[in-house]
């Protein structure tokens, strides 16, 4: 209610049905938001394979020369008969 005398409504009734207009939209149900689109990012994803790419092909010599018993060192390098290098 407001603070004048002259302000306030004329009756309770007048009242009664400003509270029953407030009641009824907070009983409404509030409308649901749609969710986003995900995004189509081609660019990014196809930096993302270009990288795993570059990874792969950067461990690869790694992975064949684990027999050697080291990583990614040219076998031309060593003696077959022992483990050292010429």
């Amino acid at each position: 209610m407001k603070r004048l005398p002259k302000d306030r409504p004329d009756n309770t009734q007048v009242i009664l049905e400003r509270l029953d207009k407030i009641e009824k939209r907070l009983q409404q149900p509030k409308p649901v938001p749609k969710p986003p689109k995900p995004k189509n990012n081609r660019l990014r994803n196809g930096w993302i394979a270009v990288g795993g790419i570059l990874l792969l092909l950067a461990e690869y010599p790694s992975y064949i020369f684990l027999p050697y018993g080291f990583s990614a060192t040219n076998p031309l390098l060593l003696n077959r008969d022992s483990n050292e290098f010429i």
